[in-house]
């Protein structure tokens, strides 16, 4: 056999041994409830054969099961720390999950903001929005939906817009393979509002950023993901 192949085994095998051989904390077994905490947090902190790791899973773990009000008393510490881990990891995997969904509602659609027309009336004031989407795909398009917010030059959130498309549409209408659709969005203006006051008078000197959370086809076929967030607009 080559040796560089005999190396290799040797070298797994002692792994797999030292693997086997870890040792593991008598700790682990200690059951936690209210009466005990206190002593068993104490036996973690000083034993030097809990990782540290383990100490932050343990930690973590307990935290968020009292915060919960889960029931954690009568819990092994070894079970709370496998219990944050499956947390953690099911929690990663949903980020995991969401980030390639924006990907895709953003590789399914493209948006291009026109602008901002206020209109008054003696009865009416109101501000539309007025912005593209293009469906780049070959499948027909029936809504995209998502949020269109503005930004001051500090970086501070002005207003909030929510803009869904299949609003202005009609029913069984739709945007074709290749076709760019322009829609114009109404939202009342208040001329209380701080807020929009600032979209009306500073609109030239504020950012817009475009979060699309939905993209759905007439096959029945749908982009979604959870939208961030909500950014609370001040009255």
């Amino acid at each position: 056999m080559n040796k560089k192949i005999l190396v290799m085994v040797a070298l797994f095998a002692m792994l797999v041994v030292s693997a086997c051989n870890e040792k593991k904390s008598p700790v682990l077994n200690e059951t936690v409830n209210s009466k005990n905490i206190t002593q068993v947090s104490e036996k973690i902190t000083s034993d030097a054969v809990i990782s540290n790791e383990e100490l932050n899973l343990f930690v973590g773990g307990l935290n968020r099961l009292i915060t919960t009000d889960a029931e954690y008393e009568g819990k092994s510490v070894g079970e709370i720390i496998e219990l944050q881990k499956t947390f953690l990891r099911e929690n990663l995997n949903k980020q995991v999950d969401d980030a390639m969904l924006r990907i895709a509602i953003s590789a399914n659609h493209e948006f291009k903001f026109d602008g901002m027309i206020p209109y008054d009336t003696l009865d009416i004031s109101r501000n539309y929005f007025r912005y593209t989407v293009t469906n780049p795909t070959d499948k027909e398009m029936t809504n995209v939906e998502g949020a269109l917010t503005f930004y001051n030059v500090q970086g501070t959130l002005v207003k909030n817009y929510p803009l869904k498309s299949s609003l202005l549409m009609k029913e069984g209408e739709t945007i074709k393979p290749g076709e760019s659709r322009t829609f114009n969005m109404p939202f009342e203006n208040d001329p209380k509002s701080p807020r929009d006051q600032t979209m009306r008078n500073q609109f030239k000197n504020l950012r817009s950023v475009w979060r699309a959370v939905t993209v759905e086809f007439s096959d029945g076929t749908k982009l979604t993901t959870t939208p961030p967030e909500k950014e609370k607009n001040a009255e």
